[in-house]
C-alpha cells in the first residue's frame, strides 16, 4: 500500500514538472518574439530613391493600409493651386505624405515626401535636419531651385531623390544678391541651413529627374 502511494506521488510529481516545463518554454518562447519584435521596431526603414520607403513604393500602387497605418486621404491643392490627391502613412515613428496621381496612372503613388528626422536615405545617409555642409562633401550635387524659390538639393549619382533646403538664396539680410551657389560653397554653409524636406520620386530615366517637380 505505501510503495503504490510512492509510486502515485511520483507520477503527479513528474506530471507536474512536465506542465511547468511547458509553462518555461511557453514564456520563453514568447519573450523570444516579443523582443525580436521590439529590436526590428527600433530600426528604421531606409528612404531609397526612385523606390520608396517601407511598404509606399513610388510608381506602384497604394497598398493595403490598415486604419492605425493610413492617417489621412484627402485632396489638396498643390504649390500650382491644382487638386491633388495626398494620403498620410504612419511608417516607423512619423506620418509619411504620399502624393497620389489618380489621373492616367490611377491610384498609383506618385511623390513621397519626408518631413521629420529619423529616418535616413540609404543614398549618403541624410535625413531631416542635417546640416547641408554635413553632407556636401561626400554626395555630388546639383544645385536646382524650387517653384517657392528655395535651394534644392538633387544628388547626380541617385535619381528619384532631392533635398529641400531652408534657404532661399534669391537676397541675403540686406535686400542684395548672394553669390552663385556651388559645390564648394555648399561645403561651408552655415550649419543652420538644412534639410527641410526629403523628396522620393519615380525614376524616368537613368540620370536624375530634373523635370521633376520641387517645392510645393
Amino acid at each position: 500500500m505505501k510503495s503504490n502511494l510512492i509510486t502515485t506521488g511520483w507520477i503527479k510529481l513528474e506530471r507536474h514538472i512536465v506542465r511547468c516545463c511547458r509553462h518555461i518554454f511557453m514564456l520563453l518562447t514568447l519573450g523570444t518574439c516579443v523582443s525580436a519584435h521590439g529590436a526590428e521596431s527600433t530600426h528604421p526603414p531606409v528612404i531609397e530613391g526612385g523606390k520608396g520607403l517601407d511598404v509606399l513604393v513610388v510608381g506602384r500602387p497604394i497598398p493595403k493600409l490598415g486604419r492605425k497605418q493610413l492617417v489621412y486621404d484627402r485632396t489638396e491643392l498643390d504649390g500650382e493651386a491644382m487638386p491633388q490627391r495626398v494620403i498620410g502613412v504612419r511608417i516607423y515613428n512619423q506620418v509619411i505624405r504620399a502624393e497620389i496621381d489618380d489621373g492616367i496612372n490611377d491610384g498609383k503613388v506618385w511623390r513621397l515626401i519626408i518631413s521629420r528626422p529619423g529616418i535616413r536615405t540609404k543614398y549618403g545617409g541624410v535625413g531631416v535636419g542635417d546640416p547641408v555642409r554635413s553632407f556636401a562633401k561626400r554626395i555630388d550635387l546639383k544645385i536646382i531651385f524650387g517653384i517657392a524659390g528655395q535651394l534644392v538639393l538633387v544628388p547626380k549619382h541617385e535619381c528619384g531623390l532631392s533635398f529641400l533646403t531652408n534657404m532661399f538664396p534669391d537676397s541675403d539680410d540686406k535686400g542684395g544678391p548672394l553669390p552663385a551657389l556651388d559645390s564648394k560653397s555648399l561645403a561651408v554653409l552655415p550649419k543652420n541651413i538644412v534639410v527641410k524636406e526629403i523628396l522620393v520620386f519615380e525614376c524616368l530615366n537613368t540620370g536624375s529627374a530634373g523635370n521633376e517637380k520641387h517645392g510645393r
